[in-house]
């Protein structure tokens, strides 16, 4: 009479480091974009992003920099948060992404 052994094929991975996790976020971020010149993003989830808010005064006068200002004065202090009031308002905003 022969012995049946049910064997059950298993992966023990006994390297879970920085640099393991670091590889595994890249990977999910990382994303095809054909509407942008180098045809590549990298869309990271938003707990990842380290600045979590950013204040833009629509324009530079009629007091608006100085509203911004109080307005970023404001956040709690655990918030990553900036302030950026040059050049226009598109370019604030790539600068940001």
């Amino acid at each position: 009479m022969t012995k049946v052994c049910k064997y059950f094929p298993h992966v023990i991975e006994p390297s879970a480091g920085a640099d393991r996790g670091t590889l595994a976020l890249l990977c999910e971020a990382y994303t095809d974009d054909a509407s942008r010149p180098s045809g590549v993003v990298m869309k990271f989830h938003p707990r990842m992003a380290p600045i979590k808010a950013a204040i833009f005064p629509l324009v530079d006068k009629d007091g608006m920099p100085e509203i911004a200002t109080k307005i970023y004065e404001e956040p709690p202090q655990n918030w990553n948060v900036q302030l950026d009031v040059k050049q226009n308002i598109g370019k604030r905003y790539a600068r940001m992404d």
